[in-house]
């Protein structure tokens, strides 16, 4: 009989097209597809006379006769259900971490721009990468004046001790507290606490 009228009816077009386009070529058929199957004992589906579907991985193969024409095909189905679950599942995690992951990055970015302390990445040699809009706030030197410049030029001379340790070699992500003068663009010092963190990477 025709196996495609136990095919889920949002797959049974394309796998009857698919089918006969196999069969008029001579060439191996193989998709994947919904198929009712026998609920099992006790399953809602089976109880409610619903029909139950379960995805299968459909294989059909010409098998050529001595006159080199087609005998006949070897077909095969094998259930895939419970693996097309696990990565749907997968599927939904994956998303929502992004999602998740996402709106950390929109919380940061927020933070970034709306707090009131001054933040600055610099790279290991202490060169700044970027600077948050408090930093021109407090200090009055604008990004651009800012990338690129060593941090430490900001810095009061009798206070470059203090940050030292932080552009030192270390294992692992370090992290320092203290107190130094940095000096605004109006050519005063202004006294600032750092927390700076040293990325282990």
């Amino acid at each position: 009989g025709d196996w495609t009228v136990a095919v889920h009816p949002d797959e049974a077009p394309a796998a009857s097209s698919g089918w006969t386009a196999a069969r008029a070529r001579g060439l191996p058929y193989q998709t994947e597809l919904r198929m009712h199957c026998a609920a099992a004992d006790g399953d809602a589906a089976g109880l409610s006379g619903a029909k139950a579907y379960r995805w299968h991985l459909v294989r059909a193969v010409p098998v050529h006769g001595e006159d080199c024409g087609i005998q006949h095909w070897v077909g095969t189905h094998t259930d895939i259900h419970d693996q097309k679950s696990a990565a749907r599942m997968l599927a939904n995690l994956n998303q929502l971490l992004e999602q998740q992951l996402a709106e950390r990055t929109a919380d940061r970015d927020r933070m970034w721009e709306l707090s009131t302390d001054v933040m600055v990445v610099t790279d290991l040699s202490g060169h700044v990468l970027s600077a948050n809009p408090a930093f021109t706030q407090v200090l009055g030197w604008t990004s651009g004046e800012l990338l690129g410049r060593e941090l430490r030029s900001l810095e009061h001379p009798d206070d470059l001790h203090l940050c030292a340790p932080l552009l030192a070699p270390s294992e692992g992500a370090t992290t320092l507290r203290w107190e130094s003068r940095y000096r605004h663009s109006d050519g005063r010092y202004r006294t600032l606490e750092w927390t700076a963190v040293k990325d282990a990477q």
